[in-house]
């Protein structure tokens, strides 16, 4: 009878790899040519304020785990949700990709609501977590010198204020200096007394529920009212969508504010974008409002 041995993977010669060590190095060039390795520490306390829910007084951290010895600019997203309700994981996946392999670190923070919680105590989160990102973000690879205020709907509005208003930051222990620049995605409550006087039904009703109707405090709680040619601030993009003429309109206002104080102030309007997907999509690969904002980034993070 003929037996037959079994058949043996010869060894490789010499200078040739083996199949198997040749596919763990492709599979490491692969992993090399991605760039970031994207990595979330999350629901971090960022404040302790008695009385409220531990829930709202979180953020999630997003960094490049492979680079965290390179100072990179801190981007803090403050989503929206008509100051009532919302949550810092809503449409982050793509943004936290998007910024961490554009060299930013992100930041996203939950904050207390309305009812339980003034406009004026929101501003006051978002100014938390920035000094939560003064003390602690060099760990992640973030530079706590160069912040970025980045928002949609109502956290648009509340990272215009407290990028406009420098008694949030200063109240928080935060140089009002280390904020460079503040991205806002839509929003609509730039200037209170003047949503006031253009809105109807329910969005008034919403306007006044939150902010009330007292004109001293409409002011004040307009990023609108806050510029002074005094005062340098932080450089502004302000991304209204093509089919809201009241954002539109509030934006186009603002970035003239703005501009007449002697600061900086760019308007880009999205199209083909609703209110939700304008958010939805920043991130995408393609999207063009993301294109501008890591654009305008570049620009105003290098002068």
């Amino acid at each position: 009878m003929n037996f037959q041995h079994p058949v043996r993977n010869p060894r490789p010669r010499p200078g040739v790899l083996s199949p198997m060590k040749t596919f763990f190095i492709l599979l490491l060039m692969g992993s090399l040519a991605h760039g970031a390795e994207l990595s979330s520490k999350k629901h971090v306390r960022y404040q302790n304020t008695a009385g409220a829910s531990v829930l709202r007084q979180i953020l999630d951290v997003h960094y490049d785990a492979s680079s965290t010895k390179t100072a990179k600019p801190v981007i803090l997203w403050v989503h929206g949700g008509a100051w009532k309700f919302g949550n810092k994981t809503h449409s982050i996946g793509p943004k936290a990709k998007a910024f961490t392999e554009a060299g930013y670190v992100l930041v996203a923070m939950n904050y207390r609501f309305y009812p339980k919680a003034s406009w004026k105590d929101q501003a006051g989160d978002v100014a938390a977590a920035a000094k939560w990102i003064q003390q602690n973000i060099s760990a992640y690879g973030g530079d706590p010198k160069r912040m970025i205020l980045m928002g949609h709907s109502a956290g648009a509005h509340l990272a215009a204020l407290t990028a406009a208003d420098p008694s949030y930051l200063k109240k928080a222990g935060v140089p009002y200096n280390h904020i460079k620049a503040a991205v806002l995605l839509d929003g609509a409550g730039y200037d209170l007394p003047a949503v006031m006087n253009t809105s109807a039904g329910k969005h008034l009703k919403l306007y006044q529920e939150v902010f009330g109707n007292d004109p001293a405090q409409l002011k004040a709680a307009s990023p609108n009212h806050q510029f002074s040619k005094k005062r340098p601030a932080p450089d502004y993009l302000i991304i209204p969508v093509s089919n809201r003429e009241i954002t539109q309109l509030q934006s186009n206002n603002l970035a003239k504010t703005i501009k007449n104080s002697g600061n900086h102030a760019e308007v880009h309007v999205a199209r083909n974008r609703t209110h939700m997907t304008l958010n939805q999509k920043i991130g995408h690969p393609g999207d063009t409002p993301t294109k501008v904002i890591l654009k305008f980034l570049k620009a105003r993070l290098s002068k």
